[in-house]
């Protein structure tokens, strides 16, 4: 029996992993307006065996921070910015859960998203700076560590 670790194909492997479907969310209509670029980075990871059916199973949670920036109208006020950085926080929050309860390598749905959001500042953008918000949504995902294949 050869076993294939699944943390590759949830993060980036195939069009349902975590990256490719945020970035094509990012691009769809309804978020294109927003202006945002993605990174994330794992806080903390740990690895649990669980027994069950007279076999062990190794599950993995990662804590996972994604980081976005996001750029406003230079016209727009400080108040309608941070109101548009908040709806943006709201959908973007919307994707994830809905992406981590389609996704049957995960062993649960994403059940809770915390994180923050800047004061409006200068942010990189195309090698300048523009008026925008950093916002930063923490969650974990829990997986079987181990597929048979």
């Amino acid at each position: 029996m050869i076993h294939t670790p699944t943390i590759h194909q949830i993060l980036i492997g195939n069009d349902g992993a975590l990256l490719p479907y945020l970035r094509h969310q990012l691009e769809t209509e309804e978020l294109l307006q927003f202006k945002a670029q993605l990174s994330f980075h794992v806080d903390e990871s740990w690895t649990q065996v669980v027994e069950g059916n007279d076999s062990i199973n190794a599950e993995t949670t990662l804590f996972i921070t994604i980081k976005l920036l996001i750029v406003v109208d230079t016209k727009t006020s400080p108040d309608d910015a941070t109101l548009h950085a908040l709806e943006f926080q709201q959908m973007l929050d919307a994707q994830l859960i809905n992406w981590s309860q389609a996704n049957k390598q995960l062993l649960k749905p994403i059940s809770e998203i915390k994180g923050t959001l800047s004061n409006l500042e200068g942010i990189p953008y195309h090698g300048g700076y523009l008026p925008g918000f950093e916002i930063q949504r923490k969650f974990t995902v829990t997986y079987t560590a181990f597929q048979s294949v």
